[in-house]
């Protein structure tokens, strides 16, 4: 309630955005007409942006989407690509490297990693672009169609714009694949080390299969 009405307000103005915001009745009251709306489709209003929150919701989704779809699609291809080789060469340095590094993707929490790539990638070494979607100069010129940037760009003709997108994808993109990929290959590794452990493996070994 303060971040509506701010530190200053009189009394009587918090006493008004109070009720008009329900919190002056009993909780089960309060939960009660929470679960209603809810059931309306009608999650509230955004006290940052003043918007329905589901509004809001939809306006990033298709980011979201993009984002985490990218990031899948490259952690579930090179985790597995990594766990069948360390599953091959199981004991080797490369076996030891990529345990190492899965480990500190599955320990490090990804906010703070985040933060460090952006400290170090872009306001220290500039290789990459800074927050967002797409630079000011592409932000307000290039319609929304679909609300996927990526495609945006692409329907817009402007290759210019589609590499920036492109750009500004690439950190979050491999940081997000990383954290899945820490994981896909710790299982692929397991789940082949177990396979390969198995009687039919070992029998077709025995008699000269290769590896």
């Amino acid at each position: 309630m303060l971040q509506i009405v701010g530190d200053h307000a009189s009394q009587s103005t918090y006493d008004q955005v109070r009720h008009q915001l329900g919190l002056d009745r009993s909780l089960p009251v309060q939960f009660w007409h929470y679960l209603v709306n809810l059931a309306h489709g009608d999650l509230g209003t955004a006290s940052a942006t003043g918007q329905p929150v589901l509004q809001d919701l939809l306006a990033a989704f298709p980011a979201t989407l993009e984002l985490a779809t990218l990031a899948l699609i490259i952690g579930a291809v090179f985790g597995v690509i990594a766990g069948v080789l360390c599953a091959r060469y199981a004991g080797s340095p490369w076996d030891f490297a990529v345990r190492t590094l899965t480990l500190l993707g599955n320990s490090v929490p990804i906010f703070w990693l985040g933060l460090l790539m952006l400290a170090l990638f872009y306001a220290k070494l500039q290789w990459s672009p800074g927050p967002g979607r797409l630079d000011d100069i592409y932000q307000f010129t290039i319609e929304p169609k679909t609300g996927f940037a990526l495609i945006d760009t692409w329907l817009s003709g402007d290759k210019e714009a589609f590499r920036n997108a492109f750009s500004h994808l690439v950190l979050p993109v491999l940081l997000l694949a990383y954290y899945s990929l820490a994981s896909i290959t710790r299982l692929t590794r397991s789940a082949c080390l177990s396979e390969m452990n198995k009687e039919y493996i070992l029998l077709a070994r025995a008699k000269g299969a290769g590896r």
